[in-house]
């Protein structure tokens, strides 16, 4: 017989439709509020090689360096992931916006 977990109290699971997360204001996640066109503030492997039009492990490299220039800004970086800002500064796309 498995052991159940205690729920902590005022603890649930974030209503992934709805994106609010329990927070009483009913505000949006920040991923959400990137971009106007429901744009996350990441971009992955498979976004950049659509936009590029590379290769999965291009792309990777892609993240890689825009995450070591990240990194280097002082910037949070989370692997496999890159800002969506830094990526278009990178690949010299002006109009991020």
């Amino acid at each position: 017989m498995k052991a159940q977990k205690k729920a902590l109290p005022g603890a649930g699971t974030p209503d992934r439709a709805t994106n609010t997360a329990g927070r009483a204001d009913g505000s949006t996640d920040i991923l959400s509020q990137a971009g106007s066109e429901g744009k996350t503030l990441f971009v992955g492997s498979s976004e950049v090689m659509e936009l590029l039009g590379v290769s999965r492990s291009t792309a990777c490299r892609c993240i890689q360096q825009v995450n070591q220039q990240a990194k280097a800004r002082g910037l949070f970086v989370v692997r496999g992931l890159c800002n969506r800002r830094l990526f278009m500064e990178f690949v010299g796309y002006e109009d991020v916006d």
